[in-house]
């Protein structure tokens, strides 16, 4: 009798450690907070068309110029360097109220259904992780040196040791990312069909978000953000950068001759008295800092003055606005990018022969 129930006892054990590790399982593809905004306690329980509208921020994290290291790096030493990143990254995420919804590529998207401010502290963090990761990383020998901190990536050491790097010493390469945040009501939702569906956003956070961290390619900008994610100013370093034009939550109308600036326009009429946030047409976008001793923080703002005569209309004026910026400051991506719009804007479009 006593076998009988210990044998009984031994099997729902087994059986209740085999449900628990396939639940654990389950979560690593999708995360607690996704379930519990969706209102299900389990992916089991998940069903096509399950939904739930929230308020929150998109954070869009991708990295630069990777091209190079994709050719520096064999296969299994490229995911132990991308995993190693990540795995720092990812925990920063569930330290400020966030979660990771998917990598996307060689980066992630990460929402923040909490107070604004935690995701761009969070962004923040993420540039100091990026440059703790440049210091263990050899570029030119391609070996990662150090632990991968989220313990995704092994035990740590190096990247496939002598074998990870292509042909000897490479081309000098570091980790510099760029993020997009953008904040507004999202609806979350199992999509697809019987067979394969998956939890997706669909919302024009994302999209907006994932235009700004484009743009950061474009402005040599790190972090970029709307002023719906910035409604405390005083507590980031940050300058403002242009505007997206748009009708409500709809970013798609733009201006035609803003494809070189990532659909961001200069200031707005009624955007006057130096304040980038107050245009009603339009999302103000702005560049924050991981410090206030940039130097590309002044007051007066010359970059600020020469978007406002953008946003005017003279553009002659703002193309020398732009052109004195450059000459004090020669590395300035916001400066240098507006400086070739307003080229491109004056040359004109090209007519064929």
């Amino acid at each position: 009798m006593i076998a009988s129930q210990a044998a009984i006892a031994l099997q729902n054990a087994s059986m209740f450690w085999t449900v628990s590790e396939h639940r654990r399982r389950c979560e690593r593809f999708v995360p607690l907070p996704m379930l519990s905004l969706l209102d299900v306690r389990s992916v089991s329980e998940m069903e096509l068309g399950t939904s739930a509208r929230v308020d929150g921020t998109a954070l869009l994290l991708g990295l630069r110029d990777t091209a190079q290291l994709h050719a520096m790096l064999t296969p299994p030493a490229l995911f132990q360097y991308l995993n190693a990143f990540l795995g720092q990254v990812s925990p920063l995420v569930r330290a400020y109220g966030g979660f990771v919804h998917k990598y996307v590529g060689d980066g992630l998207l990460a929402l923040f259904p909490e107070e604004k401010a935690l995701a761009l502290k969070c962004a923040l963090e993420v540039l100091r992780v990026a440059e703790l990761h440049n210091e263990k990383w050899d570029a030119g020998s391609g070996v990662y040196i150090g632990q991968s901190g989220g313990g995704s990536s092994g035990s740590g050491g190096s990247v496939g040791g002598g074998e990870s790097a292509r042909g000897g010493e490479g081309p000098q390469w570091q980790l510099c990312v760029g993020m997009g945040l953008h904040y507004g009501s999202m609806v979350l939702g199992t999509l697809g069909e019987s067979e394969r569906m998956d939890v997706t956003v669909v919302s024009d956070v994302v999209g907006v978000a994932s235009r700004l961290e484009r743009a950061t390619k474009t402005f040599g900008a790190r972090i970029l953000c709307t002023g719906r994610v910035l409604d405390k100013p005083m507590n980031f370093a940050h300058r403002c950068v242009g505007h997206f034009e748009c009708c409500g939550e709809d970013t798609t109308n733009t201006s035609s001759n803003s494809s070189n600036s990532s659909n961001i326009r200069g200031r707005s009429d009624n955007g006057g008295g130096g304040d980038c946030s107050k245009s009603s047409k339009a999302l103000a976008v702005f560049e924050v800092f991981p410090g206030t001793r940039d130097p590309r923080i002044r007051a007066p703002d010359p970059v600020g003055d020469a978007l406002e005569l953008f946003g005017a209309g003279d553009v002659v004026a703002a193309a020398a606005a732009f052109s004195r910026v450059l000459l004090h400051s020669p590395g300035d991506g916001v400066a240098r990018a507006w400086a070739e719009l307003c080229a491109e804007v004056l040359q004109g479009p090209v007519r064929g022969g």
